[in-house]
């Protein structure tokens, strides 16, 4: 395995493993060490991969977006609202499998993060 296979392997399962213990114990009660126990990592590596627990909820909106970009790039809508409410029913069914608390989480630390991934003037869907 080359080291950057092995670096995406170890940010990806940080990915995971932070995801997993938020929907279980919340975001506000999970610490770095939490994470870094259930990856089985050191805290340096942990900061290796991620600037913060709050650089986890914006990979997740990126992810989020890339799958976004995906569904969106073959698909054509008849109107303006058609797409809007395409994209409502989306961020609806993905709060319906995440859970209202964990979304909840998701759209508080954007406003409370340093970095807000969601303002991003270059953000490509904004253009949608």
């Amino acid at each position: 395995m080359t080291k950057q296979e092995q670096y995406d392997k170890t940010h990806l399962k940080i990915f995971k493993q932070a995801y997993q213990l938020f929907q279980e114990k919340s975001y506000e009660q999970v610490t770095i060490r939490d994470i870094c126990r259930k990856c089985d990592l050191s805290i340096g590596a942990f900061y290796h991969h991620y600037s913060s627990k709050e650089a986890i909820i914006s990979e997740g909106y990126k992810q989020f977006d890339q799958m976004l970009e995906e569904i969106l790039k073959n698909k054509t809508f008849s109107s303006s609202k058609e797409e809007i409410l395409y994209l409502l029913e989306l961020e609806i069914s993905t709060t319906e499998k995440e859970g209202w608390q964990f979304t909840l989480t998701y759209f508080k630390n954007q406003m409370d993060a340093k970095e807000k991934y969601i303002l991003d003037e270059n953000l490509n869907l904004k253009q949608i």
